[in-house]
Formats: structure tokens, sequence, C-alpha cells
């Protein structure tokens, strides 16, 4: 009996350590294959306003339909096309919506993600110029509060 108690011991013990590492990574990966897609959908909008000169209209949703909505008009028709949003992530910024006009020019802004389990701030700043963003990835301190739903 005692043998039983021991070896289930050191089971719970192995699960334990492997679980929690799966988990943090399975979460960065969720993350990751985000950017992967909004960097392609991001691309694909402006190749649409170089080329084609179609305006592409991006909305940040955190509520219906988390994510990422990059919205045209082709043939009298609204395409929506979404980038969801890990449940990891949380969005903290103020303006939510940004046109990639024809021309591929955008206006600047700053649009702010947070990830509470990584405990990562992503800070995706639009540049107006070339119609492109860059993402900012910061670690947030252990000691330090996650920012609060602005």
């Amino acid at each position: 009996m005692a043998e039983v108690v021991i070896v289930l011991g050191l089971v719970a013990v192995v699960i334990v350590t492997t679980t929690v590492p799966y988990q943090k990574r399975s979460v960065e990966q969720s993350e990751e294959q985000f950017w992967r897609n909004v960097r392609q959908r991001w691309q694909e909008a402006q190749t649409r306003a170089r080329v084609e000169h179609i305006t592409t209209y991006i909305y940040l949703r955190n509520q219906e339909g988390r994510g990422i909505t990059f919205s045209y008009l082709r043939g009298g028709k609204f395409v929506n096309e979404r980038v969801h949003l890990p449940k990891s992530l949380k969005i903290y910024t103020g303006i939510r919506t940004v046109s990639i006009y024809q021309g591929g020019f955008v206006s600047p802004q700053t649009w702010v993600f947070v990830s509470p389990e990584t405990r990562t701030e992503y800070d995706m700043k639009i540049q107006m110029g070339w119609g492109g963003y860059r993402v900012e990835k910061k670690s947030i301190s252990k000691h330090a509060p996650v920012i609060s739903n602005r």
C-alpha cells in the first residue's frame, strides 16, 4: 500500500511539473499565431490599397467577435475578414478603428494588448506614412499590477 501511495505521489509531481510549462507555451503559441495572422491580413490590406485602390477599414473588437476585423468593399458588397483574439490577450486601448486608405496611408495610433498569463504587453504602433505597424513586446514585472481596463 505504501508503495502505491509513493508511486501515485511521484506521478502527481511529474504531471504538475510538466503541465504548467506546457500551458504557458500553448498560450505563447496562440499569441504568436495571432500576430502572424494580423501581419498577413495587414499586408493584404496594404496591397489592396496600393494596387487596387481599395480602402480597408480595420476594427478592433473586444466584446462580440473578439479580434481584429478587416473590412473592405468588393463588387458592391462588404467583405469581412476576422483575426480572432486569443483568450489570453486583453485590449487596453481607446481608438479602435483604423483605415488603410488608397495609396496605403493610415492614421497613426497605438493599440495596446496585455497578456496577464504571460505577463506581456504588446504595443502595436501604427505608422502613418508607409501604412504599416510594428509591435513592441514588453515584459511586465511580477510586482507591477497588470493594467486595468481603460
